[in-house]
């Protein structure tokens, strides 16, 4: 004989799906917007940034981009970082690349700084800053 599932229970199942496929999407999302890793060698930031603004379909004025990788960046969320008002602060300084808009296309500047991110289960999902102190 065939189990029976009740309504409730199929709902349940659907909610706990979307909400694993979220998560990971909200991560994956986070790295195709700013992380590029590992560290590109580029002679010409200008070029690095226009070519990768437009490869990943960024159209924000200005972006920047996290040289780490997936366990240093999880890492912030949980023992290397800083808890800050809902977000956390990295204790490591992370290579990065911002890239701003003009009217020629986008140029860059290369750094390293304390990058500060929103975590969702131990991952983060939104960048806010680089904090430089």
């Amino acid at each position: 004989m065939a189990a029976k599932w009740s309504p409730p229970m199929w709902l349940i199942l659907v909610f706990a799906w979307m909400v694993v496929v979220i998560e990971a999407d909200s991560f994956e999302t986070f790295k195709r917007k700013n992380v590029d890793y590992p560290e590109p060698t580029v002679h010409d930031v200008a070029v690095y940034c226009n070519d990768i603004m437009k490869r990943r379909h960024i159209r924000l004025h200005l972006n920047f981009f996290i040289h780490a990788s997936d366990a240093q960046l999880e890492a912030i969320c949980t023992f290397m970082g800083r808890p800050l008002t809902g977000q956390f602060r990295s204790n490591n300084r992370l290579p990065y690349t911002s890239c701003r808009e003009t009217r020629n296309g986008f140029y860059g500047l290369q750094g390293t700084g304390y990058p500060v991110v929103y975590c969702q289960n131990g991952k983060p999902i939104e960048f806010r800053i680089i904090d430089h102190r």
